[in-house]
């Protein structure tokens, strides 16, 4: 159910409506699972995770960028390209 609320897929009176629970004990379960304490990894966590995947994929790409300026630069200096064409 808390699961079901925090995706928005169902609305918090339409899941206490289905489930015939009241939004208090709703709101609570919510409370405990950002926690972990669902049997569920802590909602907190799972976000840091997605955050770093996000950053490396981050760092990944600013690495290929910087490979690819240092080797427009070294082409540059040899002059097998001209600063003045365009790409």
């Amino acid at each position: 159910m808390v699961e079901e609320l925090l995706s928005g897929v169902s609305r918090p009176t339409q899941l206490c409506g289905s489930y015939n629970i009241a939004v208090s004990l709703l709101y609570h379960w919510k409370k405990q699972y950002g926690l972990g304490k669902l049997n569920n990894e802590p909602v907190k966590e799972a976000a840091m995770r997605d955050k770093i995947e996000k950053l490396e994929r981050m760092v990944g790409k600013l690495a290929m960028e910087k490979e690819l300026i240092i080797r427009l630069k070294y082409c540059l200096i040899l002059g097998i390209i001209s600063p003045y064409t365009h790409y």
